[in-house]
């Protein structure tokens, strides 16, 4: 028998026997307190989990609270934006920027004409490519 299974299985005769209730797990705890390097007691052990609480709840916070700052931001710019808006007019500089963005959005003719042909082109290359994967 080695001395691990000596832990593991405490003889008849011994007075350890009538003492643990679980061998094994008492075995198991020295020899993951032995790797440690020193034992953990319970008041130990309850503080580590209240710190390792503490640091989640702190990461949590200051990750909701960037989330807060992001909308704080933007509002404040949605603000300062209709701040400059005049009430049943447009200025000149507010008409031209919402046509610039019209026009760059919008699809034009030419456009179309130009994504249909792009199209085509990818059409006929991939059936040229499928030709010659078969032929």
């Amino acid at each position: 028998m080695t001395a691990e299974e000596e832990d593991v299985w405490v003889s008849d005769s011994s007075a350890e026997r009538f003492t643990r209730a679980d061998a094994r797990k008492d075995a198991l705890k020295r020899q993951i307190e032995a790797k440690k390097g020193k034992p953990i007691n319970k008041r130990e052990e309850q503080g580590l989990k209240e710190l390792k609480t503490k640091v989640n709840l702190n990461s949590l916070q200051s990750q909701v609270s960037g989330k807060a700052d992001e909308e704080k931001k933007r509002a404040a710019k949605a603000a300062e934006e209709k701040k400059h808006e005049t009430f049943g007019t447009k200025t000149h500089q507010q008409e031209e920027k919402a046509e610039v963005e019209n026009a760059q959005v919008k699809a034009s003719p030419e456009r179309l004409i130009r994504k249909e042909k792009a199209k085509e082109e990818e059409q006929k290359q991939a059936s040229q490519e499928y030709q010659q994967q078969v032929g």
